[in-house]
């Protein structure tokens, strides 16, 4: 047989899946383990802080399975008592993870209205594995002493597909700041007086082979890495009257989309509800503006919060466009995870797309709401940031 035609057979047989051969066994890494980090101080409480400095060394990280053990232990309360809707997130006003040159990569404001967003853009099957290890709505009653899971990729920085460069990870500061307890537990009956965390990081940590690990260090020398993750700015706005305005002042080359959560401004600080539920969709009539653009081309107009279905589509289809998403439309027209979502992609696939926003051309926001009510409105501007990683330097672009 020519060697044209057995190249010929060999290539049907791999096609065919009938190639018997021992398969290539590629490895970039010579060792696999989860590293514990622990905070500059062993527990905080009330308002306090958390102050985690990664000390990984030449280990690569992956950031979407690496986790928190957090020990909660609770001062207070009774048989009701109950984390918010938010879970182990709901602990948390504040995330900022620096470098060690001390350049801010990423900052999450009030993580339990963010997860609002990752919800609908989180599968079904998803939350439902999750939501228990995370204690959403979890029912701890009085003088609590239980152990929650905080995902590390609940951090945009962290939700990356690729390992996290050691020349990034080694000295990497992340900063909790943590809640009230007003807001961060649900008590009808009891005050829970304090409480205090006990955190460990569990980092997914790879080492690579010699080889690979220095080509890795060239190129960080030479170009620097280039690492990629959809970033969230956070803006609050409020309104005693039917009529909202107000602009989003965010200067970025690729805003991918945006959310918008309302709430009643008597339910934030309130020890006795959930200061994360959401109104029910309460938007009669919304549309946002970049430049000449609108989003939808004309308003969206419901007529009230019982017949939103259309709304409900809407949201799904701008942050959830391949139908799989963990809200359902029947949490939708209730109180708690309604929001106003808009794609800004310019093609729906890709994360390198959306729109340029600037001084000169801001996202403005148009909404008439179905009663003049004491509202809080919470936006999240999602975008690209890149994140440029040299061997002793980290530089950051919006």
């Amino acid at each position: 047989m020519s060697k044209d035609n057995n190249d010929m057979v060999n290539s049907i047989l791999d096609t065919s899946s009938m190639s018997y051969g021992l398969p290539p066994m590629p490895s970039l890494a010579v060792a696999r383990r989860i590293v514990d980090s622990h905070p500059q101080t062993t527990s905080a409480s009330n308002s306090g802080s958390l102050i985690f400095t990664l000390n990984t060394g030449d280990m690569f990280i992956l950031g979407e399975t690496s986790y928190m053990s957090v020990r909660l232990q609770t001062v207070g309360g009774d048989a009701k008592t109950a984390l918010t809707q938010s879970g182990v997130e709901g602990l948390f006003s504040s995330i900022v993870v620096s470098a060690r040159n001390g350049v801010e990569v990423c900052r999450v404001t009030e993580p339990g209205l963010l997860k609002k967003h990752h919800l609908w853009t989180m599968t079904h099957d998803k939350h439902l594995l999750l939501k228990h290890s995370e204690g959403d709505e979890h029912i701890i009653g009085a003088n609590a002493d239980i152990t929650l899971v905080f995902r590390m990729d609940s951090i945009p920085f962290f939700s990356q597909k690729n390992l996290m460069p050691s020349m990034v990870c080694e000295g990497l500061r992340v900063h909790f700041t943590l809640n009230t307890p007003a807001r961060a537990f649900k008590s009808p009956d009891t005050d829970v007086t304090s409480f205090s965390l006990t955190p460990i990081m569990k980092l997914d940590a790879v080492t690579l082979a010699d080889q690979f690990l220095r080509a890795v260090s060239v190129n960080a020398s030479n170009e620097g890495l280039v690492l990629l993750h959809n970033e969230f700015f956070h803006s609050q706005n409020s309104s005693t009257i039917s009529a909202v305005n107000f602009n989003i002042n965010k200067s970025c080359s690729k805003a991918t989309s945006f959310t918008m959560i309302s709430r009643n401004s008597s339910n934030v600080d309130e020890k006795t509800v959930d200061n994360y539920l959401s109104n029910p969709y309460d938007y009669s009539r919304i549309q946002i503006q970049a430049g000449s653009v609108f989003y939808p081309n004309s308003p969206l107009e419901v007529p009230s919060a019982a017949n939103s279905r259309e709304a409900y589509h809407y949201v799904l289809t701008n942050l959830a466009p391949d139908y799989d998403c963990s809200i359902r439309y029947s949490v939708f027209e209730a109180a708690g995870q309604a929001v106003f979502g808009q794609n800004l992609k310019e093609n729906n696939r890709g994360q390198l797309t959306g729109i340029l926003l600037n001084n000169s051309r801001s996202l403005l926001v148009n909404a008439t709401m179905d009663s003049a009510t004491s509202r809080i409105f919470n936006s999240y501007l999602e975008h690209v940031r890149l994140v440029r990683v040299f061997s002793n330097n980290v530089v950051v672009r919006d």
